[in-house]
């Protein structure tokens, strides 16, 4: 669907990317939006992916921003440890 933002701040865990959300709207992690057609399937491995179950991430919904300028909800998984050692990404995009 596109590129998107939303607000909320990255780090570097362990060579790996986690966000977690924030209430300053200056603070944003980027990436990309996909649409999926099949939730339960695709879900089902994500979350087993992320750890989900081991709590290392948990899944739940933001507003995203589009390049477009327009926002929709979308889901993203948010680190659910603590972040008191782990280095922050200021530019919000763990790829650059």
């Amino acid at each position: 669907m596109g590129k998107a933002y939303f607000v909320g701040k990255i780090y570097n865990i362990h060579d790996y990317p986690g966000a977690i959300l924030s209430t300053n709207a200056s603070e944003r992690v980027y990436g990309s939006i996909y649409k999926i057609t099949n939730k339960a399937n695709v879900f089902e491995v994500l979350d087993r992916y992320e750890g989900v179950e081991e709590h290392l991430f948990k899944r739940i919904t933001v507003n995203a921003h589009l390049s477009s300028g327009d926002t929709l909800k979308t889901w993203v998984y948010i680190y659910n440890r603590s972040i008191a050692d782990k280095k922050r990404i200021y530019s919000g995009d763990y790829l650059n």
